[in-house]
């Protein structure tokens, strides 16, 4: 039987789409950050797979790729809070000297402050919110 967080995935109608921006609308109001997005976690906690950017990261982003699925030990920061399986904040990026800092490819929106919480499901994590730029 497949869990909330599988069904998610498989559904891709318009009605969760305006959930998810409205989740990730709501965690930028909340933080009076400037861009988020919201990606779950496979069960092998390996894959995160996107699920919604805000629009001003949208509209800020020029990257040409724009990946939908990213393998976790990829990913840089981002990717921290299902790593140490906590809450991340890095108050100035730039300035970081974090090992996982990886940068961010060309025409991506450029990160000054980011934060993003792990979101589980009894132990195991099944997703990722992230804001950045307050």
């Amino acid at each position: 039987m497949a869990d909330f967080f599988e069904e998610m995935k498989m559904i891709a109608t318009q009605d969760w789409q305006i959930a998810v921006d409205m989740y990730v609308d709501e965690a930028i109001k909340i933080t009076d950050s400037k861009i988020g997005y919201f990606a779950i976690l496979s069960w092998g906690e390996d894959e995160l797979t996107m699920l919604g950017w805000s629009k001003t990261a949208m509209e800020a982003c020029k990257s040409i790729t724009k990946p939908i699925k990213y393998r976790l030990v990829e990913t840089g920061l981002w990717g921290d809070c299902v790593r140490v399986r906590r809450a991340v904040v890095t108050n100035d990026y730039a300035s970081s000297n974090n090992p996982n800092k990886k940068g961010y490819p060309s025409g991506h929106v450029v990160v000054v402050r980011h934060m993003n919480v792990p979101i589980n499901q009894g132990p195991k994590i099944r997703g990722i919110l992230g804001v950045g730029n307050k």
